[in-house]
């Protein structure tokens, strides 16, 4: 029978953990309260500048499970918000919203909440794109909902890793059946058969669906004509023809990579040519 261990004790020894490593610890525990909007304060000496964008975007669709509670300081009898400056700026644009949730901590000196939120957003990381799509599939966004959808029909997986049996570029397909879902659905089953056997490429799925989207009027990638060009010109082309114009052009994104694959599939034509709106 295994015996069980404790982990706040050091199993050789016998001591505990905090003071045979001597781990530190910094103030007191703070106190949960439920303070008015109107009192809480934001010190422009240490905290970052706010982004109004952000903060708009909290105030339309307000979620008190991810508000949480902001991390306030108190110090001479004025409540400084040190982390959560940007939930407090949407509650003030609300007037269905009153008060807030706070952990009040007693503050001898700004320099002591400085370190604090240096340290709090220093050890902060945004989430992954992977970790934003799980989160988006269970919330149930329609979009995400979309995009695992033709993923998962194609036989593929949605992944951290790329390889032939998955998918890594979620949040380029999700972009894509927000903003341009018509020319998703044309151009996604080339991407698949050109990617066949291998890691659907960012660069592969941004060049077609940049060309789709910009084509002059009339044309289309996923016209047969062009469908067998790709189809030839295959992966390891469209990687090649994009990777070239990156270098032409000093810089990626997906219009240089559709020019690059552009440029490959009009190569030896004088007619029935590809062109983009805006590019002569």
């Amino acid at each position: 029978m295994q015996v069980a261990t404790n982990p706040e004790v050091n199993a050789k020894t016998g001591k505990a953990k905090v003071e045979q490593y001597k781990w530190l610890m910094t103030g007191a525990p703070g106190e949960l309260l439920y303070l008015a909007k109107t009192v809480l304060e934001i010190d422009h000496s240490y905290q970052r500048h706010a982004k109004n964008a952000r903060v708009l975007k909290l105030a339309k669709r307000w979620n008190w499970l991810a508000c949480g509670v902001l991390t306030v300081a108190k110090r001479g009898g004025r409540y400084y918000v040190v982390d959560g400056q940007h939930r407090l700026m949407a509650a003030l644009k609300r007037g269905d919203i009153e008060r807030l949730p706070c952990l009040v901590f007693e503050s001898a000196e700004m320099r002591d909440e400085a370190v604090a939120f240096r340290d709090a957003n220093k050890e902060r990381r945004p989430i992954t794109t992977f970790e934003q799509w799980n989160a988006d599939l269970v919330a149930q966004d329609e979009a995400t909902l979309f995009a695992h959808a033709i993923i998962t029909n194609a036989g593929r997986t949605p992944s951290q890793t790329a390889g032939p049996g998955t998918v890594r570029c979620l949040s380029a397909i999700v972009s894509a059946a927000r903003t341009s879902r018509d020319e998703l659905g044309r151009v996604w089953p080339l991407a698949v058969q050109v990617c066949a056997g291998n890691a659907l490429h960012e660069r592969v799925l941004g060049a077609l669906m940049y060309l789709e989207c910009n084509l002059v009027e009339g044309q289309s990638v996923a016209d047969k004509r062009w469908r067998d060009k790709l189809v030839k010109l295959g992966y390891k082309g469209m990687l090649d023809a994009s990777q070239r114009a990156a270098a032409f052009y000093a810089k990626g994104g997906p219009k240089v990579w559709a020019l690059g694959v552009m440029q490959a599939l009009n190569k030896g034509s004088r007619t029935h040519t590809l062109s983009m709106r805006g590019e002569g």
